[in-house]
């Protein structure tokens, strides 16, 4: 990018300047910093400085130093030499800080929105948890209050499917006591929990949500 911005650049300050009556040579670099700039927007600070010494070199060659060579003839043309070199610095380096900002104010941003749908799906769970509390002070069904905690699970946390299951006396099987996700409901939970049981369950209580 840094060589094809000082390219156009050269390009354009060799044959556009003179059609609209311009001297090339009374400013060498007018169209070269627009080659840093570009060249650092694009690239960051490495294509930018390459671009500058580029464009110092393809200036002084070509319209600052007299007969095409890079002679200094007068401390003059020194001075603008070494100025532009400065400036095409300070531009790349102001346009890699300007560069860093945005990327670190996009990575606030992201942060900035995962942390909201965060706190909206911990409220959501708290909400939840409320309504499954104050469900479980009326409810008098607990069977219903099963039914309906699988499917406040299913609901809050998105997800497919939900079972409570209960470890019956002989710790190797589980009873579906309530279900939410089957399409056939917590009767197809059932046939769904009565697969055979390939080893042996260990749980440290008697229910699992």
């Amino acid at each position: 990018m840094a060589v094809l911005a000082v390219g156009l650049a050269l390009s354009l300050q060799s044959v556009f300047v003179p059609l609209i009556g311009g001297d090339p040579r009374s400013s060498p670099f007018l169209l070269f910093f627009a080659a840093v700039m570009v060249a650092a927007w694009i690239g960051g600070l490495w294509p930018g400085l390459l671009a500058t010494v580029l464009s110092a070199v393809l200036a002084g060659y070509f319209f600052l130093f007299s007969g095409y060579a890079l002679q200094i003839v007068n401390i003059t043309q020194d001075l603008r030499w070494a100025l532009f070199v400065l400036e095409g610095i300070l531009i790349s380096a102001l346009v890699e800080m300007t560069r860093s900002a945005r990327r670190r104010a996009e990575a606030q941003a992201l942060k900035a929105e995962g942390g909201e749908k965060e706190v909206r799906a911990r409220a959501r769970e708290q909400r939840a948890v409320a309504e499954l509390g104050q469900r479980a002070l009326t409810e008098k069904s607990l069977p219903a209050l099963m039914e309906a905690a699988v499917r406040l699970v299913v609901d809050v946390l998105e997800v497919e499917y939900c079972a409570i299951l209960e470890l019956l006396s002989d710790d190797e099987r589980l009873l579906l006591r309530a279900g939410a996700g089957w399409k056939g409901g917590s009767s197809a939970a059932q046939r769904s929990a009565r697969l055979p049981n390939r080893g042996r369950v260990v749980r440290p209580s008697r229910w699992s949500l």
